[in-house]
């Protein structure tokens, strides 16, 4: 009995396992497995990331949210990736971020109802509401009403009123 499978062009499955491309990978429910992007993919019970399962993710929630970011209804999760390199072998839970309203802003930046994050750190200063990404060219830079941010530091000296990002 043939039990191969192609889910789109890039993946594929028998009753065994899942394939990218050339590579399988094990998952934990292989009927049920589904590609989300070229990195996420989630069964009911898992979701996963560059062909590894997300410890303590819930598959039949979990979804994506951006290159970087993921959630489920239990927790927001963070992975990195150079832009032309290998993908980053770890993913980190956002531990105070409230799935239901996170929102990423920017490549690196997102917040949800009480916090405001860079990456996978929090930004203990930053009021969520306000808080935005500087620019869509200026990934490394955000701002809120008070505060500007260089990444995961606040910019102590900045004043909000006059500062400005230079050009080449």
């Amino acid at each position: 009995m043939v039990t191969f499978e192609v889910i789109d062009s890039d993946y594929a499955k028998d009753r065994f396992r899942c394939y990218n491309k050339e590579t399988g990978f094990v998952v934990n429910d292989v009927a049920s497995f589904k590609p989300l992007d070229y990195r996420f993919g989630r069964d009911n019970e898992t979701g996963y990331v560059d062909l590894k399962p997300i410890p303590g993710s819930n598959g039949r929630s979990f979804s994506v949210l951006s290159a970087n970011y993921a959630k489920d209804n239990q927790h927001v999760y963070y992975t990195s990736r150079d832009v032309d390199g290998p993908p980053a072998s770890d993913i980190h839970i956002l531990k105070l971020a409230v799935p239901d309203s996170f929102t990423v802003i920017g490549m690196y930046h997102a917040t949800d109802q009480a916090h405001a994050f860079y990456k996978d750190n929090l930004l203990p200063s930053a009021d969520p509401a306000s808080f935005r990404q500087w620019g869509d060219s200026e990934i490394d830079y955000a701002r809120d009403s008070t505060h500007v941010y260089f990444q995961e530091k606040r910019i102590a000296e900045a004043d909000i009123v006059t500062f400005r990002l230079l050009t080449d």
